[in-house]
Order: C-alpha cells, then structure tokens, then sequence
C-alpha cells in the first residue's frame, strides 16, 4: 500500500500516467523502510494493479485498481495538505 500510495503521489505531481520516478531506487526502498530486493518484488506485485516499470520509468495503465488497492488517506497521502 504504501509503495502504491507513492506512486499514486508521483503520478498526480507529473498528471501523467507515465513519469520517472524521483529517487533511485535503493533510495526509495530505504525510505519506504524495505530492502532494495523487497522494493522489486513490490514492484512485480503491483503489476496485477496496472503497475508498469522499466528501470526508472513507470506507467500506471490502471490507476482505478491501483487507488482501491492503496486506499489513499488525504492527510496522509495529498501533499498539498
């Protein structure tokens, strides 16, 4: 959830449905408190929601599934809060 609710935030940052992500990604596994081999598996978990990645480089083609799965908490979540 929290590596969906990431890229939903990355997502709504850029609009589009593909960006590249903003940190590496040994960085971002440490900021999500996993290692870098959890955050790949992570990743392949969340192909099932519409998650797309080639290196740096993510397509969310299914940001509905992606939203139910990562139940966004606007206080939390929105950085415009």
């Amino acid at each position: 959830e929290r590596l969906a609710n990431y890229l939903l935030v990355c997502r709504a940052k850029d609009g589009d449905a593909t960006f590249t992500l903003p940190l590496e990604k040994q960085l971002l596994a440490s900021l999500m408190g996993m290692t870098p081999e959890s955050l790949s598996r992570a990743f392949g978990t969340l192909k099932a929601y519409g998650v797309e990645v080639d290196w740096a480089n993510v397509t969310l083609t299914n940001v509905k599934d992606l939203t139910t799965l990562a139940k966004p908490t606007a206080y939390i979540d929105d950085p415009a809060i």
